[in-house]
């Protein structure tokens, strides 16, 4: 296990140099939308590793668009004097399936969409851009790809304008996906046994200690090391 502060490109660096020395094969590396990954790849990666952008963040990323919706739209209402969209900040993210055997909760969404078509129009997007990644080739998903930024920005919408942009700036990340179908869930469930034994304890001041306990609820037997 390599073990670095911080949260910048720099963090990294140990990582890369590690693979370097045991001159290990990389082909692909799984990672969120965060401008510090790219960086870091550019920097210190082998040449020719490619970046894949994990489907979880990407569909994070338009969650947080949908939520910043919601959350300009209850302003407005609330200035008129209105409160039909409030509750939803908790039922939006949910995948519409996901509320099949919860029907008060589906009950609940149909109603907060109902009383706001741009709310109702960016979830509906939130939902379709979730298909991106059952396109069958690279091909087709470089098309529907290129269909929804086309309808993202047509909503005139500033959050869903600015998320397009941003996909397609990191389309090739994206696509990647269709040559390496990685994910970066493992790490995702590490950092969950990690916050809920930090939880536990209330805190470590001692954080090589903190990182033994880390290594034991894993069962690994290496040490932790930023060299």
């Amino acid at each position: 296990m390599i073990g670095a502060e911080g949260k910048d490109h720099k963090a990294l660096e140990a990582f890369f140099q590690r693979l370097r020395r045991a001159r290990a094969r990389l082909e692909a590396i799984a990672v969120d939308m965060s401008a510090a990954y790219l960086k870091a790849k550019v920097l210190f990666a082998p040449k020719g590793v490619k970046l894949v952008h994990d489907r979880y963040h990407v569909v994070s990323e338009m969650n947080g668009v949908v939520d910043k919706v919601r959350r300009d739209e209850q302003n407005r209402l609330d200035a008129e004097g209105k409160n039909t969209i409030k509750g939803g900040r908790y039922l939006l993210p949910y995948a519409r399936e996901k509320l099949d055997e919860q029907p008060d909760k589906k009950a609940r969404l149909d109603e907060l969409l109902e009383a706001n078509e741009l709310l109702h129009k960016v979830y509906l997007m939130k939902e379709d851009l979730r298909l991106f990644w059952s396109q069958g080739t690279m091909k087709k998903a470089k098309k529907f790809m290129s269909r929804w930024c086309k309808d993202a920005r047509a909503l005139g919408n500033k959050h869903t304008t600015r998320i397009a942009k941003t996909i397609l700036a990191r389309l090739h990340a994206i696509l990647a996906w269709y040559d390496y179908p990685i994910s970066t869930g493992p790490l995702e469930g590490v950092n969950n046994k990690v916050k809920v034994l930090e939880r536990v304890a209330y805190g470590y001041r001692d954080d090589e200690f903190f990182g033994l306990r880390m290594l034991f609820i894993h069962e690994a037997r290496f040490r932790t090391t930023g060299v």
